[in-house]
């Protein structure tokens, strides 16, 4: 296996959690009415999770904001060898994201008002852990 080969199967996905200095986050509602934010799958030509992550927000938002990343998160899921990051971006306001045909809405939240019923079922999993990433937060 070539270099490019073995870095290109280290990671399965990322995505980044938009926080304010507020400590809102944004939440993108799916279909199914539960919410989540950005983020998704690596494409076969992506090296980073990092690129991964923008590229998600880029296709699931319409934009990638301007902001200070923060921190990330490695998290494996059960069954997988392959981790999923969640990045943490500081941005100075709340904005207006373009939707993808993925979500049927948004909304910006703080994040002790985050209801984990309401989250999809990997979010919802790990949820604890998000929060206390941003409670930590300055």
């Amino acid at each position: 296996m070539s270099f490019a080969e073995f870095i290109k199967i280290k990671y399965i996905g990322a995505g980044i959690v938009f926080v304010t200095p507020q400590k809102e986050i944004l939440l993108l509602q799916k279909e199914n009415g539960k919410y989540t934010f950005p983020g998704g799958h690596r494409e076969e030509d992506e090296y980073s999770p990092l690129e991964t992550a923008q590229r998600e927000c880029i296709e699931e938002i319409g934009l990638m904001p301007e902001g200070d990343l923060v921190g990330k998160l490695k998290i494996t899921k059960e069954g997988e060898k392959q981790p999923v990051y969640s990045f943490f971006m500081v941005v100075r306001d709340s904005f207006m994201p373009t939707l993808s045909w993925e979500h049927i809405d948004y909304k910006w939240i703080n994040y002790k008002k985050v209801k984990p019923e309401k989250l999809t079922s990997v979010f919802k999993s790990y949820w604890d852990l998000y929060k206390k990433f941003i409670t930590e937060l300055p």
